[in-house]
């Protein structure tokens, strides 16, 4: 069975005590907790003290539990707080429970530890190299009990762990599905491209309703721009008059269009935390709520959530908030973006109520594939994305000859 992975979000007021940067993970450093309390119980004591003191993951015998976001940093090495920390700002910082009285359950968290390190080199493509200890940082003897039996050990079992997943994941190479009426699909080589066409140039039955993209005209030209974060690529050949060039030339840079919802035009969506995809320049995909991307990201889109870490989201408490009104939620054909763990899912299928959120329409019909987010897309061209290399939009494949020039 693989090992379960719980998230307790870090709360906002504590973010400038606990992970006040953001990071660009390139290692991972062990410890044990010279405690005997649970994954859990480590995780939201973290939390709640105002300590200069944090860590990425807790694992215990039963699960592990995360506290804090990878792209952020944490408190855990001793080796100072300037970018050139490695383990401080470089490092995801795995905490392994019950290391103080030891015995069966830490057996089994040690066990568990290695399997989540193990998962995590493979999520970012890291040799063994990339596995440290706090001792590497401050010096000091941590991890005590895990160094006591074996530092090389412990290695070997993330090896041997990492080899399993690897088998495990080949043999599971499901690449598509169909689930109660919606197509499930891997998405590789995924990227996203901004195709500035009017939404409803389809039939009902071509384009996705999403609303994430508003509308906006100058003279008699229709053009879209994002109401929520995107970052996705630009197409060096501009065929964009100079008048609709200047709504997004200053949102360029670094070859990508970077849009956040402080830039946002319409008042619904300014400034608010929304919930967006981010694939990071190195390391896996993940979803969180944000009113900018990180710019470092290679793509990021924000969308309508649905499933956020693996349960069914509330519209009026969630979804609502974010600056969602009941617009975007009629029965039509749809699209979604799906992480389950690592691995990105392309979904379509029709939804066939008012709003497929508030009754749980579609978290019902696709719950048993085990995403642990999904996030529902905007469509009508406003982009594509590639799959196995190939270009394809996300509703239908389209004739690129009216794809404009950036992502």
């Amino acid at each position: 069975m693989a090992l379960t992975i719980k998230k307790v979000t870090m709360p906002a007021d504590k973010v400038p005590i606990k992970c006040p940067y953001t990071m660009t993970p390139t290692r991972i450093v062990i410890h044990n907790t010279a405690n005997d309390a649970s994954a859990l119980n480590e995780i939201k004591y973290m939390q709640s003290n105002n300590n200069q003191v944090s860590f990425h993951y807790a694992v215990d015998d039963k699960m592990a539990v995360q506290g804090i976001e990878l792209w952020r940093n944490a408190w855990h090495a001793g080796d100072g707080g300037s970018e050139k920390s490695l383990g401080n700002r470089q490092g995801i910082a795995i905490e392994i429970c019950y290391s103080k009285s030891g015995g069966e359950r830490f057996i089994k968290a040690e066990q568990n530890a290695a399997e989540l390190a193990a998962q995590l080199l493979i999520d970012f493509g890291w040799g063994l190299d990339k596995i440290t200890k706090h001792q590497d940082y401050s010096g000091k003897y941590c991890p005590h009990r895990t160094l006591d039996m074996g530092w090389d050990r412990f290695v070997k079992m993330v090896e041997e762990k990492r080899n399993a997943l690897l088998k495990a994941n080949k043999a599971a190479d499901v690449t598509k599905t169909t689930l109660n009426g919606y197509t499930i699909e891997r998405a590789k080589d995924f990227s996203i491209l901004y195709w500035d066409k009017s939404k409803k140039k389809g039939t009902a039955q071509s384009y996705i309703n999403g609303g994430f993209f508003g509308v906006y005209k100058e003279g008699n030209i229709t053009f879209t721009l994002p109401v929520g974060n995107l970052i996705c690529d630009v197409i060096p050949d501009s065929r964009l008059v100079y008048s609709v060039q200047k709504y997004w030339k200053p949102y360029v840079s670094g070859g990508k269009f970077r849009y956040g919802t402080a830039d946002n035009v319409s008042g619904q969506f300014r400034g608010k935390k929304v919930t967006t995809l981010v694939l990071p320049t190195n390391g896996a995909p993940y979803v969180d709520e944000l009113s900018a991307a990180p710019v470092s990201s290679r793509y990021a889109i924000s969308g309508i959530p649905v499933i956020r870490n693996g349960v069914d989201v509330s519209y009026n408490s969630f979804v609502k908030p974010q600056g969602w009104d009941d617009s975007p939620f009629y029965a039509t054909s749809r699209n979604f973006i799906g992480l389950k763990g690592t691995s990105l899912w392309i979904v379509t299928g029709t939804s066939k109520t008012a709003n497929f959120v508030a009754t749980s329409e579609v978290y019902e019909k696709i719950k048993d594939f085990g995403f642990n987010d999904l996030i529902a897309l905007d469509g009508g061209g406003s982009y594509y994305h590639k799959y196995e290399g190939k270009a394809a939009f996300v509703w239908s494949d389209r004739d690129v000859s009216n794809l404009v020039a950036f992502g």
